[in-house]
């Protein structure tokens, strides 16, 4: 699961203390699930380039720029041979729109050390 988001929450009225990093009992919520497709042990079946970069889409429309990175990064790893599949421009491109990294230096981040053959 990566996120619960729209969570009700049941305030319990007869305690005089409340935690302050869980306010009162989860009644319901909306859940994200994605299908890890870059795991080693998925089916190959589903493992397919064109579904790996559908599921980066969905991860980037949904907010989840964490994981719609790792999913470019290891299409741009492992087919970026081939030109649809090779995202490192766009990922540098991204990641120089974030000021924090690029006073740290984009060339510090792990990410960019892995793909820069692909550049």
């Amino acid at each position: 699961m990566f996120d619960l988001v729209g969570c009700s929450r049941y305030l319990r009225g007869c305690s005089p203390i409340c935690s302050p990093n869980r306010k009162g009992q989860l009644l319901w919520a909306d859940a994200f699930y994605f299908r890890d497709l870059i795991r080693e042990d998925i089916n190959i079946s589903l493992k397919t380039p064109k579904q790996i970069l559908k599921l980066a889409c969905i991860a980037d429309i949904l907010d989840f720029p964490d994981y719609a990175l790792e999913l470019l990064e290891f299409l741009t790893l492992n087919y970026g041979e081939q030109p649809e599949y090779n995202f490192a421009n766009v990922i540098i491109k991204s990641l120089s729109q974030v000021p924090e990294l690029l006073k740290r230096g984009l060339d510090s981040l792990p990410v960019v050390a892995n793909i820069r053959h692909r550049l």
